[in-house]
């Protein structure tokens, strides 16, 4: 969907730190899924998910 619907605040997505992806790596859900991203994996996905046209 991109920010063409929802607006999402540009956020400091680079490195260590990230708040949106720490986030998502503690998540109570993350251990039961199959496949265990980087908190690299989640930054990129993050980025393909809010800022792609």
């Amino acid at each position: 969907m991109g920010t063409n619907v929802f607006y999402v605040p540009p956020v400091n997505l680079m490195g260590s730190g990230c708040l949106l992806a720490d986030n998502a790596m503690k998540d109570v859900c993350a251990p039961g899924n199959p496949f265990q991203p980087t908190q690299e994996e989640v930054i990129t996905l993050f980025q393909k998910i809010l800022w792609s046209d």
